[in-house]
C-alpha cells in the first residue's frame, strides 16, 4: 500500500497541547487560519512546543503531503519535516505553521506509523505471497484517510514503478484476495456474481487531497478523499458515480447480521 497514519493539520487533527493550542482548536478553519497570521499568537504556539515535555509526534517520521491536487505520499528528504525545517532554519513547528499558513490551512501532514520503508513494501509485493491492503476500514474517520490506498496502487505500484501490470495489479486487487477470503460470488466479472465495476483513466488515475466534511449525524466531522480519473463506478449495474460525483443512486444493500 503506502505509508499510513495520522494526519495533522487544520483539515485533520490539531494534537498540541498548550492554552494557545487549546484556543486554536476551538476555532473554525478559517478563524485557525487567521489566528495563525497573528506574529504574537503564532509564536505562543510554538513556545507550547517547545516548552512541552511530550515527545509526539515522531518527527522524523512526519511527512508534509504538499499542497498540489494529489498528496504526496512518496516519503523522501524533501518532504519529511525535520528536513525541511532544518532547510528554512527554522523550528519543525515553525515550518508546520508557515506552510499551513500559506496553504490557507489546507495542508496536510502524515505521521507514519505504518509501511515506513517503500521500498520493502514494493519488495514484498513483488514476491507474489503479498497482496496490496488495509485493515483500519474507516474506523479512525477524523484523523486517518486510507481511503485512496488501491488508487495508489494504481497510479504508484503500477503505473509510476511498474512493478506489476495493469492485469496483475487489478488481479491482486479483486479476484484475489476474494478467492483468499473465500468469497466465491465476487472479486470476478462472470454470469451470476456481485460486482461494482469502476472505469477510469490508467494514465491519469490517481488520488485527490483528503479535506474535511461535516455530514455525518449532528454536523459530525470526518477526513474524506475524492479521486482523479475515474469516470464511473458501476453498483449492480446502476451509475453510483459519475466523473468523481456521486449520482445519489443506492444500488447496494446493507448487510446485517442474522442469528
Amino acid at each position: 500500500m503506502r505509508g499510513a497514519g495520522v494526519l495533522l493539520g487544520f483539515e485533520a487533527m490539531v494534537p498540541f497541547r498548550g492554552e494557545a493550542w487549546n484556543m486554536l482548536r476551538e476555532l473554525k478553519l478559517q478563524d485557525k487560519v487567521a489566528a495563525i497570521q497573528d506574529e504574537q499568537f503564532r509564536q505562543r504556539l510554538v513556545d507550547e512546543v517547545r516548552e512541552s515535555k511530550r515527545n509526539w509526534p515522531d518527527r522524523e517520521w512526519v511527512f508534509c503531503l504538499g499542497n498540489d491536487e494529489s498528496p504526496d505520499h512518496s516519503m523522501g528528504d524533501h518532504n519529511q519535516l525535520m528536513r525541511m525545517a532544518e532547510r528554512a532554519n527554522e523550528h519543525w513547528c515553525e515550518t508546520l505553521l508557515r506552510l499551513t499558513a500559506e496553504s490557507n490551512g489546507r495542508v496536510l501532514f502524515n505521521v507514519v506509523e505504518e509501511n515506513q520503508n517503500l521500498k520493502a513494501l514494493g519488495d514484498m509485493f513483488d514476491g507474489g505471497l503479498v497482496f496490496p491492503g488495509v485493515g483500519d476500514a474507516g474506523a479512525h474517520v477524523t484523523y486517518v484517510m486510507d481511503a485512496g490506498w488501491a488508487t495508489f496502487v494504481l497510479a504508484c505500484w503500477i503505473r509510476e514503478k511498474g512493478l506489476f501490470s495493469m492485469g496483475e495489479g487489478i488481479r491482486r486487487l479483486t479476484s484475489a484476495p476474494a478467492r483468499i477470503l473465500g468469497l466465491t460470488d465476487r472479486g470476478a466479472l462472470k454470469p451470476g456474481n456481485w460486482a461494482d465495476i469502476n472505469i477510469f483513466d490508467a494514465d491519469k488515475v490517481a488520488e485527490a487531497y483528503p479535506h474535511r466534511a461535516h455530514d455525518f449525524p449532528g454536523g459530525a466531522p470526518r477526513l474524506t478523499q475524492p479521486s482523479i480519473g475515474y469516470k464511473a463506478t458501476l453498483v449492480n449495474g446502476q451509475f453510483n458515480v459519475l466523473n468523481g460525483t456521486s449520482t445519489d443512486t443506492h444500488a447496494g444493500k446493507v448487510l446485517r447480521h442474522a442469528s
